[in-house]
């Protein structure tokens, strides 16, 4: 099964660690398929059926977080997860 990442950038916290609950807010998504947080940033493995704009409403992350998309300037990170994970999209 092909796989999505997106990379965000959550905005507003005091620290990196105040970041950590967003997993079990992800994690309630049958899409999320897992979530690495690195730093300020949260990278979302999910299906590609899904929106990942649905999976952030859905699981109500937005109601805490502000999550800023950055995949573009992450790109050598991405494409590390894809080789490393095999993973497409």
């Amino acid at each position: 099964m092909a796989f999505s990442i997106a990379v965000f950038r959550v905005k507003g916290r005091g620290c990196a660690s105040c970041i950590e609950p967003v997993k079990i807010h992800l994690f309630k998504h049958p899409g999320v398929r897992g979530v690495h947080i690195r730093g300020y940033r949260v990278i979302v493995f999910y299906d590609p059926r899904y929106s990942v704009d649905d999976i952030l409403r859905e699981t109500g992350v937005l109601e805490y977080y502000v999550m800023v998309r950055e995949d573009g300037g992450m790109k050598p990170i991405v494409e590390s997860y894809r080789r490393s994970f095999h993973l497409h999209g």
